[in-house]
């Protein structure tokens, strides 16, 4: 599974890119964009842990056969 950041929504806290860096990059406005990596299984805690802590609900799993854009 992947994440994808809704970029209207998002207010760059980055406490998602705090949580799971891997998944979570900061653009040159302060605004966070997923990398667009697959979630391992071992990251799906920090990750989920991720979208909850999103104070504007910014960040949502994608399935598989949705389109990631970043």
């Amino acid at each position: 599974m992947k994440v994808r950041v809704d970029p209207a929504q998002c207010r760059g806290y980055g406490i998602c890119h705090e949580l799971a860096e891997r998944h979570f990059n900061p653009d040159d406005w302060g605004l966070v964009q997923s990398t667009g990596e697959e979630v391992e299984s071992h990251e799906v805690a920090a990750v989920q842990n991720a979208i909850a802590s999103c104070p504007y609900g910014a960040i949502r799993w994608v399935r598989p056969n949705e389109l990631v854009t970043h």
